[in-house]
C-alpha cells in the first residue's frame, strides 16, 4: 500500500481534475426532493436513500438500504474494510431536507440547484447534501489512488429533520457489529466565516407534548368566564413557571445530572463569547440577550 501521504497526493490531483463531474453528481442528490415532514415525499426520500446505495456499492463498499421500522425512512448502511488491523471511522449524514417554504423568497427553484456569486443555491445543499457529498468525493478518490488508509463505514438516515426513530433503534440493536474508532459527522455550523470549527458534542433534545381539560361542552364566556377553568389559563400557567423571573428552570432534578465544562473548555468558551454574542445579536435580530445569569452565552445554549 502506497503511504498515506502518497494516497492523499494523488487523490486530491483527481479531485481537482474532476471539478465538474464532482458538481454534477451533488447537483443530481440535490434535484431529489426528499422532505421528510411532506408524506408525499416519501417516494422521493427512498429514491434518495437507493441513490446514496448505488453510488457506495460502485465505490466498492458493501451496501444496504435498512428498513427499520414501520412507515418509517430507511438507514443507508455502507463498509469498506479493505485494510485489516487498521482503525475504523464511521461517517454520519442524513439524505433528508427541510420544506423550501416560502418558495416565494427563493430566487431560483430550490430543487434545481443554481451558482450564483461563487455559492451553490438550493435546498439541501449546506444541511447536509453538499457535506456528505464532500465525502463521498474524497473517499471516491482515495479509492481510485489506491484505497482508504483506514477502514470505513457510512450512515446515512433519512429522518434527522423529524427527530425520527428508524436510526436511534438501529444503532441499539446493531451496537455490537457498528462498533468503530471514531465517528466523523458532517452536519453542523461554523462560529464564523474565518474559522474552521470542530464540534465535540451537542445539547440535548426533549419534547413534551401537554393536554389541559376543562368543562365538557362549549361554554360561553359572558356567562361562564371567570369561574369555569380555562385550559389555556392552565396551560400559560404551567408554562410560564418552567423558568423564573431570572431564566433559572424551575423543574426539579432539572440540573442534578448537568455536567459542568472543563476548564479547558470554559477558557474557549470565554475567548470566543463576546463573538459568539455578537454573531447572534446580528443573526436574530434583538438588541439584547436573555437566559440565566451566571452562565456564558456557550453554557447556556
Amino acid at each position: 500500500m502506497a503511504t498515506t501521504q502518497v494516497l492523499m497526493e494523488a487523490a486530491l490531483t483527481m479531485a481537482a481534475a474532476a471539478k465538474e463531474a464532482d458538481l454534477a453528481d451533488l447537483f443530481e442528490e440535490l434535484r431529489i426532493p426528499s422532505v421528510s415532514t411532506l408524506p408525499e415525499r416519501r417516494q422521493d426520500c427512498l429514491r434518495n436513500a437507493e441513490w446514496l446505495r448505488a453510488r457506495l456499492e460502485r465505490l466498492g463498499f458493501k451496501a444496504e438500504v435498512v428498513d427499520v421500522i414501520k412507515d418509517g425512512l430507511p438507514v443507508v448502511v455502507a463498509e469498506w474494510n479493505g485494510r485489516p488491523g487498521k482503525p475504523h471511522l464511521t461517517i454520519y449524514g442524513h439524505y433528508d431536507v427541510q420544506p423550501p417554504d416560502p418558495l416565494d423568497e427563493w430566487q431560483s427553484p430550490p430543487f434545481e440547484p443554481e451558482i450564483r456569486d461563487g455559492r451553490i443555491y438550493a435546498r439541501g445543499c449546506a444541511d447536509n447534501k453538499g457535506n456528505h457529498m464532500a465525502t463521498l468525493k474524497a473517499v471516491e478518490h482515495l479509492v481510485a489512488a489506491g484505497g482508504p488508509p483506514i477502514n470505513l463505514r457510512f450512515l446515512f438516515e433519512g429522518e434527522e429533520e423529524i427527530t425520527g426513530e428508524s436510526l436511534p433503534r438501529y444503532l441499539r440493536a446493531n451496537g455490537a457489529k457498528l462498533k468503530t474508532d471514531a465517528v466523523l459527522i458532517w452536519d453542523g455550523s461554523f462560529d464564523d466565516e474565518d474559522n474552521p470549527t470542530l464540534a465535540t458534542a451537542l445539547r440535548g433534545l426533549l419534547y413534551l407534548e401537554l393536554h389541559a381539560h376543562g368543562a365538557a361542552v362549549d361554554l360561553h364566556s359572558g356567562t361562564f368566564g371567570g369561574v369555569a377553568p380555562n385550559p389555556i389559563n392552565t396551560l400559560a400557567r404551567i408554562i410560564g413557571e418552567l423558568k423564573d423571573r431570572d431564566g433559572h428552570i424551575t423543574v426539579p432534578g432539572f440540573y442534578d445530572q448537568v455536567q459542568p465544562p472543563s476548564p479547558e473548555e470554559l477558557a474557549i468558551w470565554k475567548r470566543k463569547d463576546k463573538r459568539y454574542i455578537e454573531a447572534i445579536l446580528k443573526a436574530s435580530g434583538p438588541r439584547a440577550l436573555e437566559g440565566e445569569p451566571g452562565f456564558l452565552a456557550f453554557e447556556r445554549t
